[in-house]
């Protein structure tokens, strides 16, 4: 009988540990999370655990990735503090595959360095892709990846292993599981035959069809969800016609679905026409950015960004170079250091550079005399204020700096928790909005440099990467990580973002805040997404571009091209000697500046005008201002469009774009008061 207690005393007791084992796993303290050493895995894989006292973590243990399609695997990590105190933690990604090991992957935060308040949280973030990080795994047809993210805290370690499982599945392999039909017509409804239909997947598969006598198209695609966000795999739907504008419109088609699109075409009413006008070689070295003064009399750029082992760097070419937008150069300052930031004052009296390796900032006269040089440590951002009083100055250990502009004194230095990226002054200086290493978007006060707030944006913006609508109301992002934000100015709270699966490369916002325009060298490369969050269209890598008006973008890589806010393609040009490195407008879309990876200057002048005839519609066609379908008359169809789509924005159904008159981005009772003083008497 002793026995048979005693069995079932241990068979008790070791119930007991289950159950306590199986409680310490699932549960999460909903205030003070995970108690040390405990561990859970929710119902899709991901794991949180302590791994120090006050620290949680959460991950996904392993992801699995398809390339080319999905064009890279990225991941975070969030690391949350539990505990009462502030921490800091460093911490260090690598990857192996075999004997391959890469020791640094360039994770993100950058410095790697995380600052937890109480209860914050912060995501360690990293990629593998077609590089070196890949460990030479898609080269041998696919294969495993595994990643150590090691995390220190005084003097301690904890380490976190996550397995990537990288598939090479050719394009043409890629078997259809989803169609996507419609009908194409023209504004009569009548069908547009042989009409070019292209679906362009987000960093492929692409298929072609054209349209038959009833103006259908049927195309099968291959649809997917991404492994590491599960979100749909999109496609841009492009369709041509001769005489006809180019319909663009993104679409992300599900696994099984037949996906209606019906199409209208729109006549062929504007074109854009310039013409090369001034063209300036300097060094040849690579740029990172080029600034423009605000009268647009002026242009400065410095060589930088690029490996220096891979460029034979010697005088007397590289520098610093300001250039008249008439052609001539005014003054070059040589240097065999990397010069990434620039900046010119608005009327051109003065030019800001830093000087990276030597770790200054120079403030240059007109004439190109030095008039001071404040020792900035590395630096890769300056920018000049509007009224030329200050220099705000950022450097890679996360100091902003705001500097007298008269005479070179630092006035206040404020730290952002990792390197400074890209600065913009406020119209009337009164704030500076900052990017920092630790992913966040800072609002800092100029007369003090009191940090007002902050929105988290992923990583560092790239260049070009903030902007601001003419009101100061939106600031939209671009991450070196590849997401999108789009952030409330006011309160700093993120609207929406978008991961573009690529490093972005620059941002611009439309002066009323309707629509953004985002350039990338990721999947979705360039692209046009409406303040709501909605995308219009997409298409393929781009370096730099900007918006010219509210209803014209240009866009450029290693082209430059016009085009209307539907993705209508006015005009190109092809004959540069690099990719494009700046672009701009003049005020009055006169000119157009652009500088190559090349330094070198290019300037176009022209303009847009209208098409007389077009061949899409029989007998030609002239456009009537407020003839809404373009029959050639405003009349009661027109009204009763407009009234169709009254109250709607962009980017919301039901909205009609050529019944926004006015291009505000509403169909309101202004566009209907403009429709009526077209009306016939």
């Amino acid at each position: 009988m002793w026995v048979q207690a005693l069995k079932l005393k241990l068979l008790t007791a070791l119930l007991s540990i289950i159950v306590l084992a199986s409680l310490c796993i699932t549960s999460i303290a909903a205030s003070t999370g995970l108690d040390e050493g405990c561990r859970s895995v929710d119902p899709d894989g991901k794991v949180t655990e302590v791994i120090f006292p006050g620290i949680e973590v959460s991950y996904r243990p392993s992801i699995e990735t398809s390339f080319p399609v999905e064009r890279w695997a990225k991941n975070g990590i969030e690391v949350r503090n539990i505990g009462n105190e502030p921490v800091t933690l460093t911490f260090h990604v690598s990857a192996e595959s075999g004997d391959i090991v890469v020791s640094d992957i360039s994770p993100f935060p950058q410095p790697y360095t995380l600052y937890l308040d109480p209860g914050e949280n912060q995501t360690i973030w990293y990629f593998i892709d077609g590089s070196y990080r890949s460990c030479g795994v898609l080269e041998r047809g696919g294969g495993e990846v595994t990643v150590r993210v090691r995390i220190e805290k005084d003097g301690e370690s904890a380490e976190i292993v996550i397995t990537h499982l990288l598939l090479v599945v050719p394009e043409d392999q890629l078997e259809p599981n989803s169609v996507v039909e419609g009908y194409v017509k023209d504004l009569g409804g009548n069908p547009v035959l042989d009409a070019e239909v292209e679906l362009e997947g987000a960093n492929g598969p692409r298929y072609f069809t054209t349209t038959d006598h009833d103006g259908y198209f049927r195309v099968e695609v291959y649809a997917m969800r991404y492994g590491d966000t599960g979100e749909l795999h999109g496609y841009n739907l492009r369709v041509r016609a001769p005489g006809f504008k180019e319909f663009n419109k993104a679409i992300f088609p599900e696994v099984g679905e037949t996906l209606t699109v019906d199409v209208t075409l729109k006549p062929l009413v504007e074109v854009a026409e310039y013409e090369l006008v001034t063209k300036v070689e300097t060094s040849g070295y690579p740029i990172w950015i080029a600034r423009l003064s605000a009268d647009e009399r002026f242009i400065v750029f410095g060589n930088g960004h690029y490996e220096e082992a891979e460029m034979e760097i010697g005088l007397p070419d590289h520098g610093v170079y300001f250039l008249s937008t008439n052609g001539s150069i005014i003054w070059s300052y040589l240097t065999s250091d990397q010069v990434w930031g620039v900046d010119v004052s608005s009327d051109g009296s003065y030019v800001a550079a830093a000087f990276l390796r030597e770790g200054v900032v120079r403030l240059f006269d007109r004439q190109g005399n030095v008039l001071w040089i404040f020792p900035s440590e590395e630096s890769r951002e300056v920018k000049i204020s509007h009224d030329s009083r200050y220099v705000a100055i950022g450097n890679t250990w996360g100091d902003l700096i705001l500097v007298d502009l008269e005479s070179g004194m630092e006035i206040w230095r404020t730290f952002l928790c990792g390197q400074v990226r890209w600065i913009v002054f406020t119209e009337d200086d009164s704030l500076i909005y900052a990017g920092a290493g630790d992913g966040y978007l800072y609002k800092v006060r100029v007369s003090d440099g009191e940090i007002l707030g902050r929105a988290y944006v992923e990583a560092w913006p790239f260049h070009y990467g903030i902007a601001l609508s003419e009101d100061e109301g939106l600031i939209a992002t671009a991450s070196k990580i590849g997401r999108i934000y789009l952030v409330n100015a006011s309160t700093m709270e993120p609207l929406w973002s978008f991961d573009t699966r690529g490093a972005c490369h620059w941002v611009d916002v439309e002066p009323n805040g309707k629509f953004v325009l985002i350039g990338s060298g990721g999947s979705y490369g360039r692209m046009l997404m409406y303040s709501n969050g909605s995308i219009a269209w997409f298409g393929p890598v781009s370096s730099c571009g900007c918006i010219i008006d509210s209803n014209h973008v240009a866009i450029a890589e290693n082209s430059i091209e016009i085009r209307d806010v539907e993705g209508s393609l006015l005009w190109n040009f092809e004959d540069l000697d690099g990719s494009v490195g700046f672009l701009q407008f003049s005020k009055d879309r006169s000119k157009i500046y652009v500088v190559t990876n090349k330094a070198t200057l290019y300037v176009f002048q022209g303009g847009f005008h209208s098409v007389e005839e077009s061949e899409g519609v029989p007998g030609g066609f002239e456009e009537i201002f407020a003839d809404v379908n373009f029959d050639g008359v405003v009349n009661e169809v027109d009204l009763e469009i407009l009234m169709a789509s009254y109250g709607a924005r962009a980017g919301e159904p039901g909205f009609v774009a050529e019944a926004d008159l006015n291009g505000d981005g509403i169909v309101n009772i202004v566009d209907l008061a403009i429709l009526a003083s077209c009306f016939p008497l």
